[in-house]
Parts: C-alpha cells; sequence; structure tokens
C-alpha cells in the first residue's frame, strides 16, 4: 500500500474518532495507558494517534528491542516526540538500568560533564 493511501486512512480513522470524542465531550487531549506505560497524548499528532489506536507505532522496533534489551542494561536513546521507544526501553532495563534513572539524555550529559568537571578540578595541585 502506498504511502499516500496510509496517510488518507489515517486522516478517515482520526476524523471518526475526533468524531465519536467530541459527541461524549472528550478533546484530542487524553491520558491512556499503552503496555504498562501511561501516555499523555495529542490525538491529532499521527505518532500519538497510532499509540492511543493500540500501540501501532512502529511494533517492529519495539520487537527489536525486546530481543536486543536485557534487565540492567544501559541504553540511551536520542529521538524526537514523546519518548515512545524511550518509555518502552526504560521498561526494559527495569529499576536497575540506566534508562529508569536518566529519563533524558541531556540529564546524562550534565552528569558526565559534571563528573569530568569535579575530576579535572580536583586534580592535585
Amino acid at each position: 500500500m502506498k504511502t499516500t493511501h496510509k496517510i488518507a486512512g489515517a486522516r478517515a480513522i482520526y476524523r471518526v474518532v475526533r468524531a465519536g470524542r467530541a459527541i461524549i465531550g472528550r478533546t484530542d487531549r487524553d491520558i491512556v495507558v499503552r503496555g504498562g506505560i501511561n501516555y499523555e497524548l495529542d490525538l491529532s499528532q499521527g505518532i500519538d494517534f497510532a499509540i492511543y489506536l493500540g500501540n501501532i507505532y512502529e511494533r517492529q522496533t519495539r520487537a527489536a528491542l525486546r530481543r536486543l534489551v536485557s534487565p540492567a542494561s544501559l541504553v540511551l536513546d536520542i529521538g524526537a516526540n514523546i519518548g515512545a521507544h524511550t518509555l518502552h526501553l526504560a521498561q526494559l532495563v527495569g529499576p536497575n538500568g540506566a534508562s529508569s534513572r536518566l529519563s533524558r539524555p541531556t540529564m546524562l550529559f550534565a552528569s558526565l560533564a559534571a563528573t569530568s568537571n569535579s575530576t579535572r578540578n580536583s586534580s592535585p595541585g
């Protein structure tokens, strides 16, 4: 199926879902749980809408991550949008993994910079 057909289909489904939600007084914003992960979604956004429909966003990538990542792994995900893969990775590594302790790459880099600076500044003089 061509991408243009997929996009047209997704738009049609979105319009139906949006109309149904409007009838019951709901907006495009929602908080949902998919795969044990809480998401705050804007259904007008494609990735968010795919997650809302049943976590169908990049299923193959999620399956590959399940095969490759083990508990307590050190993982770094640099991406955009709502962190769909980051949240899945944090779930895979569990409470002992670095991803669960550092939720954003900027926190990791800040931590590394602080460690680097303290090592540099504490050299014997």
